[in-house]
C-alpha cells in the first residue's frame, strides 16, 4: 500500500504527541499518522541491516518519541528515533543488555523502562 494506507498491520501505538505509529507486517515498515489521521512519514524495509526488519511483531513509543519495533526473527528491539533513524538495538547479547528468543512484543511504562515479551 502507499502513503496512510495498510498491508497487514500487526500493531499500533500513540506517541506522546497523540501520533499514530502504525506497524506492517507486509510492507516491512512503521507509518507515522497525526491525531488526525494524516499520513506523516514512513520508514524500514526488509533486512538485516540496521533500520530493517526481518519479522516485525511489535511497536511502541518511549516518553521522547523513540520508536521501539519487536523483531521475532532477529530475536532483538530495534530502537529508532521519531524519524526512524536506527538509534540502538537491544538483544542478542548486544551492549550487554539482552539476550531473547523470538521477540512478540514490547512496551515502555512511565518510567521509561522496556518490556519485552517472547513467544517461546
Amino acid at each position: 500500500g502507499g502513503e496512510g494506507s495498510f498491508d497487514w498491520p500487526c500493531d499500533v501505538a500513540v506517541g506522546p504527541d497523540g501520533s499514530l505509529v502504525v506497524l506492517e507486517d507486509e510492507n516491512c515498515r512503521v507509518q507515522v499518522l497525526s491525531v488526525q489521521g494524516v499520513f506523516m512519514r514512513s520508514f524500514g524495509s526488509a533486512g538485516t541491516g540496521a533500520g530493517e526488519f526481518e519479522d516485525r511483531k511489535g511497536v511502541a513509543v518511549g516518553a521522547g518519541g523513540e520508536i521501539l519495533v519487536a523483531d521475532s526473527e532477529a530475536n532483538v528491539v530495534r530502537v529508532l528515533s521519531r524519524e526512524g533513524t536506527p538509534v540502538q538495538t537491544i538483544g542478542a547479547g548486544e551492549l550487554g543488555i539482552a539476550s531473547f528468543d523470538c521477540v512478540w512484543g514490547v512496551c515502555v511504562d512511565g518510567e521509561g523502562k522496556v518490556y519485552v515479551s517472547c513467544h517461546t
